[in-house]
């Protein structure tokens, strides 16, 4: 399966999750657990600086994708684990959207907190997944079948896709840190400052 198929198959996975987190969501709110959700929320974001405008927060964002990125690529060896990765990511992303849009009574919010830089973060995250478990693909058919042209070939890919990912996560937590407060700002009418 080429890059593109692997992409796609992760883009699935991420609106799987996506919906299952928010739903689960609702779901726990329907039973009256939603206090276990937001602890969870809260241990998944505890460590986050919550400083905007600040060009520490966006490294920070930025550090934290790219482990993300270059875990799920080391990780592709064993095929379904960034799957699972993208997966998780959409789980949560699904769990937020649900707060955000129960809380302001309105999905406006929830897409503008996550839309600006989510159009840029997602793919290069469904990309670095995505080329990860191909790895992993090639990797299992050399030791099956002796083949080893096509997994060199996909490493040989390993350093432009590596780059690529860098530079629209780079870009993806500059818009996080400092387009995605301003618009949020506008739409809830407040002013967003520095100190968050």
């Amino acid at each position: 399966m080429s890059i593109k198929a692997m992409f796609l198959i992760m883009l699935l996975l991420f609106v799987i999750g996506i919906l299952l987190g928010f739903f689960a969501t609702l779901a726990f709110q329907s039973l009256g657990e939603i206090g276990f959700v937001k602890e969870l929320t809260k241990q998944i974001y505890g460590g986050a600086p919550t400083k905007f405008y600040s060009f520490d927060t966006a490294l920070y964002i930025f550090g934290r994708n790219m482990l993300v990125a270059l875990i799920s690529i080391a990780l592709g060896i064993a095929v379904f684990v960034p799957g699972l990765i993208v997966f998780a990511n959409g789980f949560v992303v699904g769990l937020i959207a649900f707060f955000v849009t129960s809380l302001m009574q309105s999905p406006i919010v929830s897409i503008a907190a996550i839309a600006p830089h989510g159009i840029i973060e997602i793919p290069a995250i469904l990309l670095a997944t995505g080329f990860g478990t191909k790895i992993g693909v090639e990797f299992w058919r050399y030791i099956v079948r002796r083949s080893k042209d096509e997994l060199l070939r996909t490493l040989r890919k390993a350093p432009m896709i590596i780059a690529i990912v860098a530079l629209m996560l780079f870009a993806a937590s500059i818009v996080e840190t400092f387009v995605t407060p301003y618009i949020v700002s506008k739409i809830l009418g407040v002013t967003i400052t520095s100190q968050g």
